[in-house]
């Protein structure tokens, strides 16, 4: 069972304290971003993730620099570009001092780089936010624990959550939204 939180969080960082709430009864080994950007919420999980677990292995997706204003605007992408070694060098300098992180980052759109169906125990989807590319996404890690859907208050992201019974995770009025799929496997 998962504690979430009970506040209204506006504030920057306010996924954090979801994300904490899911790793806490989760506690993840395998960790899956879609829409890595420039690694800043991969260096948050794997950090979280390693207060319950010593051997962390994260998988990343995102366009990178192949990201242009046609994908950007396609996809409704509005955190601009990611940034591959950027990416790369945050989760280098957490694997330094922690031996049993590994990571792969996967450069491109997923429906050519998430061909095959990944069970993980925590996901976050974050990346392209078309109908499409969502339901693709989500097809590819539905078997995993613990799937978060960001942006839920966008139409294609909110239609296609709503049609598998993503739970939102804040109800009250906000511009941010972030839905949820928990496959308790533990039953």
């Amino acid at each position: 069972m998962i504690n979430w939180p009970t506040g209204e969080y506006r504030e920057k960082g306010w996924r954090l304290v979801y994300f904490d709430a899911a790793i806490e009864a989760v506690k993840p080994t395998t960790i899956v971003e879609i829409g890595t950007n420039k690694g800043h919420t991969a260096h948050k999980l794997i950090r979280r993730a390693l207060q319950y677990n010593n051997t962390i292995h994260y998988i990343g997706y995102d366009l990178f620099d192949l990201a242009n204003e046609e994908t950007n605007k396609q996809e409704k992408n509005g955190k601009g570009i990611g940034d591959y070694s950027y990416a790369k060098q945050k989760i280098k300098k957490i694997q330094r001092s922690n031996p049993g992180v590994t990571f792969e980052l996967h450069r491109g759109f997923t429906t050519d780089t998430l061909t095959a169906p990944i069970i993980a125990d925590f996901v976050f989807i974050d990346g392209g936010h078309s109908y499409e590319t969502v339901k693709h996404d989500y097809s590819m890690v539905k078997d995993s624990k613990i799937i978060f859907f960001d942006d839920y208050n966008l139409p294609g992201v909110k239609q296609f959550c709503d049609e598998i019974g993503a739970v939102n995770l804040m109800p009250y009025q906000s511009k941010r939204k972030l839905a949820y799929v928990y496959n308790d496997i533990s039953k």
